[in-house]
């Protein structure tokens, strides 16, 4: 992975290649020991504290809906979805992540589904007494 650092005295940044992270952060300084692999001639010396410039790609874990779209039933997670035909349907989902919005990730329903947002423990009382089982 490709890194830019520059000291605080430096405008300009350099490119390295990053070789290994540590795993523990300073308690006293926030830092976190990174190994860059410099081109010749640099002039970094090893233990300098550099400001960072480390391009990241985040892996997507889901899709984000709202917790009143999730019905629990049975320790199951589910929630429904609405087909072309107006019918709705009881999926299970996994729930990845909660967020302080109050959303969650959850693998099991795709960016095309129509989730059910609003009614849905409604619904699921409604599928009960019309005899669901899971």
């Amino acid at each position: 992975s490709q890194v830019q650092i520059a000291t605080s005295k430096r405008a300009r940044y350099i490119t390295g290649a990053v070789m290994s992270i540590g795993t523990n952060v300073d308690e006293e300084t926030g830092l976190v020991p990174v190994r860059v692999q410099l081109p010749a001639g640099s002039d970094f010396r090893q233990g300098t504290v550099v400001n960072a410039k480390i391009p990241i790609t985040a892996k997507r874990m889901g899709l984000a809906i709202p917790e009143s779209a999730i019905v629990t039933s049975d320790g199951k997670s589910l929630v429904f979805i609405k087909d072309e035909a107006n019918i709705y349907k009881i999926r299970e989902i996994k729930i990845v992540q909660n967020t302080a919005a109050g959303h969650v990730i959850v693998t099991g329903v795709l960016e095309t589904d129509a989730v059910v947002t609003k009614g849905a423990t409604s619904l699921f009382a409604a599928a009960e007494a019309a005899g669901y089982k899971q």
